[in-house]
């Protein structure tokens, strides 16, 4: 049964998510008022994941998330956001958070976040057998319009870089994330041509209308397109989808759009990757990270540099 523990300073937010969660059963919720209440708590019981807000008095979630990443850099951190709190929550997601939720959201995403987190974080995969063999992997897949099949191969994509190359546990968990969020991109709005409006105001019939739409013409015959370019120093990532494309530049600079039902994708793998490029066409868009160089802080512990300078909403284009 995976722990899970909740952080608000507001008590009935806390207790609107604990109520959302406990509906659906099979997790064990505790409850935390701030960060420094949240690290009390973790000193007694480590969860499995912690889902905090941001605005908070003592320890805010910015807070949280730099802390828990240096004495717990295994655990999973989800961020709720508030309206206002945008560049907060790019901030908390480029120092390491593994996903977030609008609070607006919070009765439709909350879970569904929680359980791809917990997936990704969880995951064992038969590669890391291969352990220290692997020096560099390129690849190309060609997938059919499945979004499990796609949430799997984010997992059997990565996990060579923790099992075999030695990147650090917290960082694959978010490249994963990332990549499932181009992945499903790829799918929903690439091959499929779905509004995200859609999924906002009608999520039950935006689920059926993908279900249709992946077994009629033309959607039927399309793939997601992806190659892989694992290194000991960097990841890359081009995905592909055989869609009409879209345009992303109406919201490549603003983090606003992390309170809205569109470009939440594109937000959080801009945080976690030091690149996203889309072709002029919008159906193609590179990642690429690089390997996050060990720092060393005053007390002389070396630590991961978590530095925030990049975390700008500039996409680049290619021509």
């Amino acid at each position: 049964m995976p722990a899970i523990l909740v952080v608000d300073d507001s008590p009935i937010d806390r207790k609107i998510a604990t109520e959302l969660l406990s509906s659906v059963g099979g997790m064990e919720l505790s409850q935390a008022e701030d960060g420094l209440d949240a690290l009390s708590k973790l000193a007694e019981h480590k969860p499995d994941i912690v889902v905090t807000d941001l605005q908070m008095p003592r320890m805010n979630g910015l807070e949280l998330v730099s802390a828990i990443g240096e004495k717990y850099p295994e655990l999973p951190v989800i961020l709720v956001t508030a309206r206002g709190s945008e560049e907060l929550a790019v901030q908390a997601l480029a120092m390491g958070a593994a996903s977030y939720v609008p609070k607006a959201r919070l009765a439709t995403d909350l879970f569904p976040t929680i359980a791809r987190v917990l997936d990704a974080s969880h995951a064992k995969s038969d590669a890391g057998r291969l352990r220290d063999a692997m020096l560099r992997c390129d690849a190309t897949y060609a997938f059919d319009n499945e979004a499990s099949l796609l949430i799997s191969a984010a997992g059997e994509i990565t996990a060579p870089l923790q099992s075999t190359l030695n990147w650090a546990p917290r960082e694959v968990l978010r490249i994963r994330m990332a990549l499932e969020e181009a992945l499903l991109n790829a799918l929903y709005h690439g091959n499929l041509e779905l509004s995200t409006r859609l999924r906002d105001a009608d999520l039950e019939l935006y689920y059926e209308l993908a279900r249709r739409r992946a077994a009629e013409y033309p959607h039927v015959s399309r793939k997601v397109l992806v190659h892989i370019s694992l290194a000991r120093e960097e990841v890359c990532f081009e995905i592909t989808d055989e869609g009409p494309g879209f345009k992303h530049s109406g919201f490549a600079n603003d983090p606003g759009v992390m309170s809205q039902p569109f470009g939440r994708g594109i937000v959080l793998m801009k945080s976690v990757m030091d690149q996203v490029t889309f072709n002029a066409l919008g159906n193609s868009v590179r990642l690429a990270k690089r390997r996050s160089p060990p720092s060393v802080d005053d007390t002389g512990r070396t630590r991961l540099d978590h530095s925030v300078a990049d975390t700008g909403f500039i996409l680049t284009e290619e021509p």
